[in-house]
This record gives C-alpha cells, structure tokens and sequence, in this order.
C-alpha cells in the first residue's frame, strides 16, 4: 500500500509541475484543450521564444495598426512567490523572426489557478513597424524556484 501511495503522490507532484499560462485571445499558436483543469498540456510551454512551438505559415487573427487588441490569457497553474513574486509580459514582434518588444509587464499578484487576464492594447500607441506576419508573446516569469523559469505562447497575426 506504501507503494501505491508513493506512486500517487509522484503522479500528482508531475501534474502540479506541468502547466501554466495559456492565450486565449487572439488565439494560440497550439490548440487549447482542458484550459478549465489546471496543468492543462495545452499551456505548458518554457522555451522561448513562443514555447518552443514552429512558426506557421499562415496568421490566425487580422487586426488594424489604427485599431484595439484584446488580450484573454489564462493563468492555468499558480507558481506564486509571496516573498519574490514574479510578473507577467507582452511583447510583440513585427516579424516571426523577431525580435521580441516587450510593451506590457506587471506583477503576478498571487491570483489563483485558471485565473484569466484581460489586457486592452491600442495598437497605435504602440512604437512599432508591423508587417502581414507579426507575433505576440504573452509571458509568465513565476520567479519560483519549484517551477520553470518562464512560460510562453505565441499568437500569429496580420497587424495592417
């Protein structure tokens, strides 16, 4: 029976330590599924930039330089530091080769798992140079010593 129990507890330590932050809107570069469970595979990517994930050949969302972006991202798993907290941060690319301009960056403030932001950007203000392929970035830096260093993912988008 003591084994039974190490083995559950191992199993539940890797699904805490699993997944992260996921991009609602616009939409990920990856398919989302299980974002309503914590640890959801769909949000755990820790290479940068974008996670690690391929570049598509093609945008998923078109939006207007002159325009508003909504951002939706979801903290799927909570890495809060009470005594160090981490932040999180957007930044935009005018190309998918980069590089990366940070433009939003504020700290985590120990919100729970499955917690989703909404950040509103108007594209104009931002000191950019877009083309027909830019990418956004959300990131998540838990400054953690029990979790990844950093979370990303990625959205594709035509900014015109």
């Amino acid at each position: 029976m003591s084994a039974l129990k190490s083995v559950l507890v191992f199993v539940l330590f890797v699904a805490v330590c699993e997944s992260h932050l996921c991009l609602l809107s616009p939409p990920q570069r990856t398919p989302l599924t299980n974002i309503n469970v914590k640890a959801s595979d769909s949000c755990y990517r820790t290479t940068p930039p974008c996670g690690g994930d391929p570049i598509p050949s093609e945008v998923t969302a078109f939006y207007s330089h002159k325009g508003n972006l909504t951002v939706v991202f979801q903290k799927n798993l909570d890495h809060f530091n009470p005594s160090s907290p981490g932040r999180f941060g957007l930044s935009i690319a005018a190309t998918p080769a980069g590089p990366f301009n940070e433009f939003i960056r504020f700290l985590d403030g120990g919100e729970p798992s499955l917690n989703l932001y909404v950040i509103n950007v108007t594209l104009s203000d931002l000191p950019f140079t877009f083309s027909n392929h830019a990418v956004l970035q959300v990131s998540y830096f838990p400054n953690n010593p029990n979790a990844p260093a950093s979370f990303y993912q990625c959205s594709d988008m035509a900014i015109l």
